[in-house]
Protein backbone atom coordinates (compact mmCIF):
# COMPACT_ATOMS: atom_id res chain seq x y z
CA UNK A 1 0.00 0.00 0.00
CA UNK A 2 1.66 3.20 -1.04
CA UNK A 3 2.24 5.70 1.43
CA UNK A 4 0.54 9.17 1.16
CA UNK A 5 2.35 12.23 3.01
CA UNK A 6 3.32 15.67 2.59
CA UNK A 7 5.83 15.94 -0.04
CA UNK A 8 9.61 17.47 0.23
CA UNK A 9 10.33 20.30 -1.73
CA UNK A 10 12.65 19.09 -4.70
CA UNK A 11 14.25 20.66 -8.00
CA UNK A 12 12.40 19.10 -10.99
CA UNK A 13 13.57 16.22 -12.52
CA UNK A 14 13.84 16.13 -16.25
CA UNK A 15 11.22 13.78 -18.13
CA UNK A 16 9.18 14.35 -21.43
CA UNK A 17 5.99 13.10 -19.76
CA UNK A 18 4.13 16.48 -18.45
CA UNK A 19 2.49 14.36 -15.61
CA UNK A 20 5.58 13.06 -14.71
CA UNK A 21 6.17 15.69 -12.32
CA UNK A 22 3.80 18.25 -10.28
CA UNK A 23 5.34 20.71 -8.35
CA UNK A 24 5.95 20.84 -4.87
CA UNK A 25 3.19 23.00 -3.85
CA UNK A 26 0.50 20.31 -5.05
CA UNK A 27 -0.32 18.02 -2.22
CA UNK A 28 0.79 14.13 -2.88
CA UNK A 29 -2.63 13.25 -2.67
CA UNK A 30 -3.65 15.23 -5.80
CA UNK A 31 -0.88 14.05 -7.88
CA UNK A 32 -2.00 10.78 -7.65
CA UNK A 33 -5.90 11.71 -8.53
CA UNK A 34 -4.10 13.38 -11.47
CA UNK A 35 -2.09 10.76 -12.41
CA UNK A 36 -5.26 8.49 -12.69
CA UNK A 37 -7.04 11.59 -15.05
CA UNK A 38 -8.94 13.82 -12.99
CA UNK A 39 -6.85 17.08 -14.35
CA UNK A 40 -7.06 19.76 -11.30
CA UNK A 41 -8.75 17.76 -8.76
CA UNK A 42 -10.29 19.42 -5.80
CA UNK A 43 -10.24 18.19 -2.17
CA UNK A 44 -13.69 16.59 -2.48
CA UNK A 45 -12.59 14.94 -5.67
CA UNK A 46 -9.82 13.46 -3.88
CA UNK A 47 -11.41 12.07 -1.05
CA UNK A 48 -13.81 10.35 -3.26
CA UNK A 49 -11.35 9.17 -5.03
CA UNK A 50 -9.58 7.77 -2.74
CA UNK A 51 -12.65 6.39 -0.58
CA UNK A 52 -13.24 4.51 -3.43
CA UNK A 53 -9.61 2.87 -3.71
CA UNK A 54 -8.96 2.73 -0.85
CA UNK A 55 -10.60 0.47 2.11
CA UNK A 56 -10.29 -0.81 5.75
CA UNK A 57 -9.80 0.02 9.09
CA UNK A 58 -5.75 0.16 8.78
CA UNK A 59 -6.24 2.61 5.58
CA UNK A 60 -8.35 5.04 7.39
CA UNK A 61 -5.95 4.90 10.20
CA UNK A 62 -3.31 6.14 7.79
CA UNK A 63 -5.45 9.20 6.47
CA UNK A 64 -6.20 10.04 9.70
CA UNK A 65 -2.72 10.49 10.11
CA UNK A 66 -1.89 12.31 7.19
CA UNK A 67 -4.79 14.46 7.82
CA UNK A 68 -3.24 15.29 11.26
CA UNK A 69 0.10 15.86 9.72
CA UNK A 70 -1.60 18.26 7.61
CA UNK A 71 -3.50 20.35 10.04
CA UNK A 72 -6.70 19.08 10.17
CA UNK A 73 -8.11 16.63 13.04
CA UNK A 74 -6.92 13.19 14.10
CA UNK A 75 -10.24 12.14 14.26
CA UNK A 76 -10.81 13.04 10.49
CA UNK A 77 -10.08 11.16 7.04
CA UNK A 78 -11.48 13.16 4.81
CA UNK A 79 -8.26 15.12 3.77
CA UNK A 80 -9.85 18.52 4.11
CA UNK A 81 -6.79 19.58 5.91
CA UNK A 82 -4.59 19.28 2.68
CA UNK A 83 -5.16 22.54 1.35
CA UNK A 84 -2.44 25.30 -0.04
CA UNK A 85 -2.53 27.11 3.30
CA UNK A 86 -2.13 24.00 5.11
CA UNK A 87 0.41 22.89 3.24
CA UNK A 88 2.57 26.42 3.70
CA UNK A 89 1.97 26.17 7.14
CA UNK A 90 3.28 22.55 7.24
CA UNK A 91 6.16 23.36 4.98
CA UNK A 92 6.83 27.00 7.08
CA UNK A 93 7.17 25.05 10.09
CA UNK A 94 9.40 22.69 9.11
CA UNK A 95 12.05 24.83 6.64
CA UNK A 96 11.94 28.20 8.40
CA UNK A 97 12.08 30.06 11.95
CA UNK A 98 11.46 33.66 12.96
CA UNK A 99 15.31 34.56 12.44
CA UNK A 100 15.74 32.78 9.09
CA UNK A 101 12.40 34.05 8.19
CA UNK A 102 13.61 37.62 8.98
CA UNK A 103 17.04 37.20 6.97
CA UNK A 104 15.23 36.18 3.92
CA UNK A 105 13.35 39.20 3.85
CA UNK A 106 15.93 41.57 5.15
CA UNK A 107 18.32 40.25 1.88
CA UNK A 108 15.46 40.33 -0.48
CA UNK A 109 15.42 43.85 -0.37
CA UNK A 110 17.27 44.94 -2.75
CA UNK A 111 20.23 43.46 -4.65
CA UNK A 112 22.83 45.91 -2.83
CA UNK A 113 23.77 44.49 0.77
CA UNK A 114 24.08 48.30 1.87
CA UNK A 115 20.50 48.80 1.19
CA UNK A 116 19.32 45.25 2.76
CA UNK A 117 21.06 46.47 6.15
CA UNK A 118 20.74 50.61 6.10
CA UNK A 119 19.25 51.52 9.27
CA UNK A 120 16.06 52.76 7.49
CA UNK A 121 15.01 49.94 6.40
CA UNK A 122 16.49 47.40 9.37
CA UNK A 123 14.12 49.81 11.31
CA UNK A 124 10.61 49.54 9.29
CA UNK A 125 11.19 45.46 9.55
CA UNK A 126 12.11 45.58 13.48
CA UNK A 127 9.14 47.52 14.21
CA UNK A 128 6.85 44.87 12.75
CA UNK A 129 8.39 42.40 15.22
CA UNK A 130 7.80 42.53 19.08
CA UNK A 131 10.80 44.55 20.81
CA UNK A 132 11.79 41.61 22.97
CA UNK A 133 13.19 39.57 19.64
CA UNK A 134 15.37 42.38 18.08
CA UNK A 135 18.17 41.62 19.73
CA UNK A 136 18.40 38.09 18.63
CA UNK A 137 17.78 39.38 15.22
CA UNK A 138 20.42 41.98 14.89
CA UNK A 139 22.80 39.04 15.73
CA UNK A 140 22.00 36.66 13.13
CA UNK A 141 22.35 39.49 10.67
CA UNK A 142 25.85 40.46 11.75
CA UNK A 143 26.61 37.40 11.23
CA UNK A 144 25.00 36.80 7.95
CA UNK A 145 26.89 40.27 7.64
CA UNK A 146 30.26 38.20 8.26
CA UNK A 147 30.24 39.72 11.59
CA UNK A 148 31.31 38.09 14.87
CA UNK A 149 27.75 38.64 16.09
CA UNK A 150 28.74 41.33 18.46
CA UNK A 151 26.93 43.53 16.28
CA UNK A 152 29.66 45.49 15.59
CA UNK A 153 30.22 45.04 11.75
CA UNK A 154 26.57 45.56 11.01
CA UNK A 155 26.76 48.93 12.82
CA UNK A 156 29.60 50.28 10.36
CA UNK A 157 27.79 48.56 7.13
CA UNK A 158 23.82 49.91 7.96
CA UNK A 159 25.25 53.74 7.66
CA UNK A 160 23.29 57.12 8.64
CA UNK A 161 19.33 57.87 8.65
CA UNK A 162 18.16 59.05 5.49
CA UNK A 163 16.28 62.09 7.13
CA UNK A 164 17.40 61.69 10.40
CA UNK A 165 14.55 64.05 11.84
CA UNK A 166 12.10 61.18 11.05
CA UNK A 167 14.21 58.99 13.89
CA UNK A 168 12.35 60.95 17.24
CA UNK A 169 13.94 60.22 20.62
CA UNK A 170 11.73 56.98 21.42
CA UNK A 171 12.70 55.21 17.96
CA UNK A 172 16.32 56.09 18.63
CA UNK A 173 15.90 54.87 22.10
CA UNK A 174 14.35 51.20 21.19
CA UNK A 175 16.75 51.02 18.49
CA UNK A 176 20.17 51.75 20.63
CA UNK A 177 18.39 49.12 23.75
CA UNK A 178 18.05 46.73 21.15
CA UNK A 179 21.74 47.00 19.46
CA UNK A 180 23.56 47.41 23.25
CA UNK A 181 21.09 44.45 24.58
CA UNK A 182 22.72 41.84 21.57
CA UNK A 183 26.41 43.09 22.24
CA UNK A 184 25.50 42.30 25.26
CA UNK A 185 24.24 39.16 25.05
CA UNK A 186 27.11 38.38 22.48
CA UNK A 187 29.65 39.24 25.11
CA UNK A 188 28.47 37.35 28.35
CA UNK A 189 27.96 34.33 26.07
CA UNK A 190 24.30 34.70 25.79
CA UNK A 191 24.76 34.60 21.90
CA UNK A 192 27.34 32.57 20.53
CA UNK A 193 29.92 34.54 18.73
CA UNK A 194 31.69 33.37 15.34
CA UNK A 195 34.50 33.72 13.51
CA UNK A 196 34.80 36.38 10.42
CA UNK A 197 35.05 34.35 7.39
CA UNK A 198 38.92 35.16 5.49
CA UNK A 199 38.59 37.20 2.57
CA UNK A 200 35.21 37.57 2.64
CA UNK A 201 33.51 40.87 1.49
CA UNK A 202 31.56 41.93 4.49
CA UNK A 203 27.63 42.07 3.98
CA UNK A 204 25.12 40.05 2.93
CA UNK A 205 26.54 37.60 0.56
CA UNK A 206 25.99 38.16 -3.18
CA UNK A 207 27.76 37.06 -5.89
CA UNK A 208 31.29 37.39 -7.33
CA UNK A 209 29.60 39.39 -10.36
CA UNK A 210 28.40 41.89 -8.28
CA UNK A 211 31.55 42.92 -6.07
CA UNK A 212 33.45 42.71 -9.51
CA UNK A 213 31.35 45.61 -10.97
CA UNK A 214 31.33 47.34 -8.11
CA UNK A 215 34.80 47.55 -7.99
CA UNK A 216 34.92 48.63 -11.52
CA UNK A 217 33.04 51.49 -10.94
CA UNK A 218 34.68 52.56 -7.87
CA UNK A 219 38.08 52.56 -10.12
CA UNK A 220 36.24 54.71 -12.76
CA UNK A 221 34.31 57.08 -11.19
CA UNK A 222 36.48 57.62 -7.74
CA UNK A 223 39.15 60.53 -10.02
CA UNK A 224 35.86 62.25 -11.20
CA UNK A 225 33.74 62.27 -7.40
CA UNK A 226 37.20 63.70 -6.02
CA UNK A 227 37.57 66.09 -7.92
CA UNK A 228 33.69 67.17 -7.58
CA UNK A 229 34.23 67.36 -3.82
CA UNK A 230 37.48 69.27 -3.85
CA UNK A 231 36.42 72.00 -6.35
CA UNK A 232 32.95 72.31 -4.70
CA UNK A 233 34.21 73.00 -0.78
CA UNK A 234 37.81 73.80 -1.64
CA UNK A 235 39.39 75.29 1.24
CA UNK A 236 36.49 74.20 3.54
CA UNK A 237 37.20 70.59 2.93
CA UNK A 238 39.61 68.18 0.61
CA UNK A 239 39.70 64.58 0.46
CA UNK A 240 42.70 62.10 -0.91
CA UNK A 241 41.65 59.38 -3.54
CA UNK A 242 41.75 56.95 -1.07
CA UNK A 243 39.14 58.85 1.22
CA UNK A 244 36.91 59.46 -1.98
CA UNK A 245 36.60 56.42 -3.01
CA UNK A 246 35.78 55.08 0.74
CA UNK A 247 33.15 57.60 0.51
CA UNK A 248 31.99 56.30 -2.95
CA UNK A 249 31.21 52.92 -1.87
CA UNK A 250 29.14 53.55 0.73
CA UNK A 251 27.39 55.12 -1.70
CA UNK A 252 27.49 52.89 -4.68
CA UNK A 253 24.03 51.47 -4.40
CA UNK A 254 22.27 55.13 -5.33
CA UNK A 255 25.28 56.27 -7.42
CA UNK A 256 25.35 52.95 -10.21
CA UNK A 257 21.75 53.68 -10.24
CA UNK A 258 21.65 56.83 -11.16
CA UNK A 259 24.17 56.16 -14.09
CA UNK A 260 24.06 57.89 -17.69
CA UNK A 261 24.08 56.47 -21.09
CA UNK A 262 27.65 57.64 -21.54
CA UNK A 263 28.42 55.68 -17.76
CA UNK A 264 29.27 59.41 -16.06
CA UNK A 265 27.12 60.14 -12.97
CA UNK A 266 27.46 64.02 -13.98
CA UNK A 267 24.17 64.53 -12.15
CA UNK A 268 23.93 62.42 -9.59
CA UNK A 269 27.09 64.31 -8.80
CA UNK A 270 25.47 67.83 -9.19
CA UNK A 271 22.27 66.50 -6.62
CA UNK A 272 24.53 64.97 -3.57
CA UNK A 273 28.08 66.77 -3.64
CA UNK A 274 26.46 69.75 -1.69
CA UNK A 275 25.32 67.24 1.10
CA UNK A 276 28.32 65.23 1.30
CA UNK A 277 29.85 66.87 4.04
CA UNK A 278 27.31 67.60 6.38
CA UNK A 279 26.09 63.40 5.83
CA UNK A 280 29.80 62.38 6.10
CA UNK A 281 30.02 64.41 9.26
CA UNK A 282 27.24 63.11 11.17
CA UNK A 283 27.74 61.20 13.70
CA UNK A 284 26.02 57.50 13.47
CA UNK A 285 22.62 57.23 14.77
CA UNK A 286 23.92 54.01 16.96
CA UNK A 287 27.43 54.24 18.46
CA UNK A 288 30.11 52.12 16.93
CA UNK A 289 32.03 49.67 18.73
Amino acid sequence: MPAVSPPNPASEPQSGDDDAFIPAHKPRARIITRKEGIDTPTPAQTTAWLSGKLKGPTIRKHLSSVNATWGGSPTDDTFTALTPINYFLHITRKSYNLPQLFLDTVSSASEHPDVCVHIDHLYNLLSGYPMEIWPRFLYVLDIASNGTGDTATLRKLMGKPGFPSLFNAHQTTLLTTAFNAAATYAKEGVYRMCKRIPNMYDGINRPQEYHAAKAAFIDQHTPTFMAAINTHYKDKWTVSLSQAAKILITMYHTACNHKEPDSSIAHWLALHVPTIHCDHHAPPLIPLL
